[in-house]
């Protein structure tokens, strides 16, 4: 596989929280970000089929696809329990063994694929739902885009040192400004690991951006031109 998707930011939940944690984590990804897509995001409530609402006692699914639909969830099954699973595809897997009084929220596709049943449809609180996905490939892979205009750094900073205000300071006069931030311990007391975000307008030469990463041990997690910006 040449490729992957990793869903990266929705419109509703904020950052994907699994992802950043793979940003985050102490070992180094095997994989780079090469390029962004946005992806209209529908939720439904699928159950099994004959379920009525009045059966259901849980329902499950990813704690993104919970967190789109809290206010409808809210209004419609206040005293539902909810359930996190690790997708929602295993959450509509999950309706399908379970004994009718599970629903999960998830795709139409899900419900194809499981036999399920549609109970309600497009229950996410903004209508314009979506998810911003970050398309992978191989670490060992160049980065096909030689004048990125978003770069996701990540940089270990140990106490006392100045090397995130020399990066944030040196990019800057790239054009690209810092946009987000996250951060994590590294391992030791006192040190912390930087998941950076920067935009430009335009872009910059990606050879100088990697020359101004590696005096400071910056590590180019990804480096692309998001798809709302035109080379």
């Amino acid at each position: 596989m040449k490729f992957g998707l990793l869903p990266f930011e929705n419109s509703i939940g904020g950052f994907v929280g699994e992802t950043h944690k793979l940003l985050l984590a102490s070992q180094n990804p095997e994989w780079r970000a090469v390029a962004d897509v946005t992806i209209p995001i529908s939720n439904n409530l699928l159950v099994k089929p004959g379920t009525r609402p009045s059966d259901l006692k849980k329902i499950v699914s990813h704690p993104e696809a919970l967190k789109e639909c809290a206010n409808w969830l809210k209004t419609n099954f206040p005293r539902l329990a909810q359930e996190n699973m690790s997708s929602t595809a295993a959450a509509a897997e999950a309706v399908a063994k379970g004994d009718g009084t599970i629903g999960a929220i998830a795709s139409s596709a899900a419900a194809r694929a499981y036999q399920l049943q549609v109970l309600f449809s497009n229950i996410q609180d903004d209508k314009n739902n979506a998810t911003n996905f970050v398309v992978i490939q191989a670490a060992a892979r160049d980065f096909p885009e030689q004048s990125p205009a978003r770069l996701i750094v990540r940089l270990d900073v140990n106490q006392g040192a100045d090397a995130l205000a020399r990066l944030v300071e040196d990019l800057n006069h790239l054009s690209f400004a810092l946009t987000s931030a996250d951060s994590g311990p590294a391992g030791a007391l006192g040190s912390h690991r930087f998941v950076l975000i920067f935009d430009s307008p335009h872009g910059a030469n990606l050879s100088q951006i990697q020359n101004l990463l590696r005096p400071v041990g910056a590590l180019l997690i990804g480096a692309y031109r998001p798809s709302d910006i035109t080379p």
